[in-house]
């Protein structure tokens, strides 16, 4: 797929290997929780509770102008249903840690239809 077909928040693909990546956890996203720290996690039918990044600190090499881009599109995806490529690196998405054990993800990403 070419890449001005992709939208994708905090990071640019065009010409970064998709084999780098251990994994791509697609689904869509049931709930969005951000709490009073500014941890950032969703609920993704690809399989439990996981946190993405932090709005307020770095958390696992993740800054906030980072997160702040991928909680914006991660929002949107929950409201159209819409299925969200996440990228791990670490991990395969069937045996990620679940909440705050999560990797950091590698990019967060969605196609248009």
């Amino acid at each position: 797929m070419a890449c001005g077909k992709r939208i994708l928040a905090g990071m640019l693909l065009c010409g970064v290997s998709f084999a780098a990546h251990a994994d791509h956890c697609y689904g869509t996203i049931s709930a969005l929780n951000i709490d009073s720290s500014g941890n950032v996690a969703i609920y993704g039918s690809f399989g439990g509770w996981f946190q993405v990044c932090n709005l307020t600190s770095v958390w696992k090499a993740v800054d906030p102008s980072i997160c702040k881009p991928w909680t914006a599109v991660l929002t949107t995806l929950r409201v159209t249903q819409e299925q969200v490529d996440i990228a791990y690196g670490s991990a395969t998405c069937s045996t990620l840690p679940h909440d705050g054990a999560t990797p950091a993800p590698a990019y967060v990403a969605y196609y248009l239809p």
